[in-house]
């Protein structure tokens, strides 16, 4: 079977979908990508929706990554998903105010936006956060050998085990926090599937992903100067690193299921609010994979050029030393940031959770005082 169709498990039974269908449904909210209903083998096994998005787009095997495949899906979609009842939940937009000339930059920005929204799916998010995590384990294995490296050529400098011994702490600690990005990781994706929430407009979401846009070219323009001016790479590398994060945070905001959030035109305001903080701190949880094996690539190349330039220069060893420890300090902290974004969202959460209940405690509160 091809694995652009892939067999889903409806209500009324498994079915065969299009993966392009199936990412719609996604993209739209109506669908949890964390769902184990697709199966890209006729049903035989049963794995989550975003894997078999992933491996429809060519970006992972079909063999289970984070959840292990099942025998037997987990859940079943209502097959209302498919109706002409779920077709409420999408929004091209709001009316424009007025259809003259002057909208002419306006068009030509909403041609822009819509143009990225063909290329930044949810399949490229996909592929991408699987290829970042991929790339950011590499990246910490070699940044953990160059620590060593360092560590051994410092205490032949200094003659001195103890030199070693000091200097191979960061790249074991480094190796640890690795783990820690993995695991947070997979624990994030859980949390984020059983976290819904719903917006009113996709409006607010492409004003989002309009803004991400920018700051990455802005970022990337910056680069290109730096570079220009200093006539070092690092410039240029940190400005394809940070557009290339910003493409990601604009599919999240084009894909909006992604992150389990909903356009609904039925949601009252103060639900919306909680809608948007909680789109921005799911979308900060479902990025931080994404950051974390980027810029370990970026990183990590610093550190191999800026210690092989700075031993090449036989520099003494306490300034190796430093800057070596200054890098794998940073990809230390790049390996916690799932973990960190873990923790700071269920902060978050609660947070919103008690707004919540505030505003649900007035509500039956105010017609027990009009009576």
């Amino acid at each position: 079977m091809s694995a652009t169709i892939i067999t889903v498990q409806f209500s009324n039974g498994p079915r065969t979908i299009d993966a392009a269908k199936l990412r719609e449904l996604v993209d739209t909210g109506r669908v949890t990508g964390a769902m184990r209903v697709a199966s890209l083998d006729g049903g035989a096994t049963w794995i989550p929706v975003d894997q078999a998005l992933a491996a429809a787009a060519g970006a992972v095997s079909a063999a289970p990554a984070g959840i292990a495949a099942t025998t037997l899906p987990a859940e079943a979609i209502p097959d209302a998903v498919l109706g002409d009842t779920w077709a409420t939940g999408a929004d091209a937009g709001d009316a424009p105010y007025s259809d003259g000339w002057e909208r002419t930059p306006t068009r030509v920005v909403s041609g822009l936006l819509e143009f990225a929204r063909t290329k930044l799916t949810s399949s490229f998010f996909l592929a991408g956060h699987g290829k970042a995590m991929t790339a950011g384990n590499i990246a910490i294995l070699i940044a953990a050998v160059i620590g060593i490296v360092v560590a051994a050529v410092n205490a032949g400098k200094a003659e001195s085990f103890r030199v070693f011994l000091a200097g191979s702490i960061l790249p074991v600690v480094l190796l640890i926090c690795q783990y820690v990005a993995n695991r947070a990781t997979g624990a994030g994706e859980r949390i984020l599937a059983h976290t819904r929430c719903s917006v009113r407009s996709r409006a607010v979401l492409d004003l989002f992903a309009l803004a991400a846009l920018v700051a990455g070219l802005a970022a990337f323009a910056a680069g290109i100067a730096l570079t220009v001016d200093s006539e070092m790479h690092a410039g240029v590398l940190n400005g394809i690193a940070a557009l290339v994060v910003s493409w990601h945070v604009a599919a999240l905001c084009f894909a909006p299921g992604l992150t389990t959030t909903r356009v609904d035109h039925t949601v009252s305001a103060w639900k919306e609010a909680v809608g948007v903080l909680g789109f921005l701190g799911k979308s900060a949880l479902r990025l931080a994979p994404v950051i974390f094996g980027f810029l370990s690539v970026l990183f990590t190349w610093h550190l191999f050029w800026a210690t092989k330039h700075i031993v090449q220069k036989d520099a003494p060893a306490g300034e190796i030393l430093a800057l070596g420890s200054e890098l794998l300090g940073v990809l230390v902290l790049l390996a916690l940031l799932p973990f960190l974004a873990y923790l700071a969202f269920t902060v978050w959460y609660h947070l919103l959770a008690m707004v919540e209940s505030v505003f649900h405690i007035e509500r039956q509160a105010a017609p027990k005082a009009q009576a």
